[in-house]
């Protein structure tokens, strides 16, 4: 994936859970989901990926969680085998999931962050040395038309107010 990214003269930021064998944490008590984790065991070599130069990051990912926080994600087990100047991310989730007997992915389900607590979880990354901080799910309150319906947590989509805080975080900072 990386040779196919490079070729394109793109950088490519690679997003895992930092268990070396799980494909992703916090899938919850769903049976397959257990099945899964069981049975599927991939061994994450970033050492070697880095070495090899396949990756130009490393981002560590976490599964949504089901109450808002503003901590994301530790890049710390990558950093312990990594050289120091290889770029690390941190990724936050915008939203925890709240059912409300929608569908998993229904926007019905899920509960947003303020605007300013998106902006404390970019500081919460930048505090623990991370490269960026990628906003998971942060593209439901931006891109999605809801057509003037409020949707669960969600309100009226797109929300304006979340596209001006990042641009005042942009200008705010030399290193967004």
């Amino acid at each position: 994936m990386g040779a196919t990214v490079h070729r394109e003269g793109k950088r490519f930021i690679l997003g895992t859970d930092p268990d070396r064998t799980a494909l992703m944490s916090g899938f919850g008590d769903h049976a397959t989901t257990r099945e899964v984790n069981d049975n599927l065991r991939l061994y994450k070599d970033w050492e070697a990926w880095v070495a090899e130069g396949s990756i130009d990051g490393l981002c560590a990912e976490e599964s949504c969680p089901t109450a808002l926080r503003i901590e994301g994600a530790d890049p710390n087990p990558f950093r312990a085998t990594l050289p120091s100047d290889f770029p690390l991310y941190t990724w936050v989730d915008t939203a925890c999931f709240n059912n409300r007997d929608g569908t998993p992915f229904s926007l019905f389900n899920w509960d947003p962050h303020t605007p300013e607590d998106v902006l404390r979880q970019i500081d919460w990354g930048r505090d623990i040395g991370a490269r960026g901080v990628f906003l998971h799910s942060l593209y439901h309150f931006t891109a999605c038309d809801s057509g003037g319906e409020s949707i669960g947590g969600y309100g009226v989509l797109p929300r304006q107010e979340y596209l001006d805080a990042l641009k005042t975080c942009h200008r705010a900072n030399d290193n967004p």
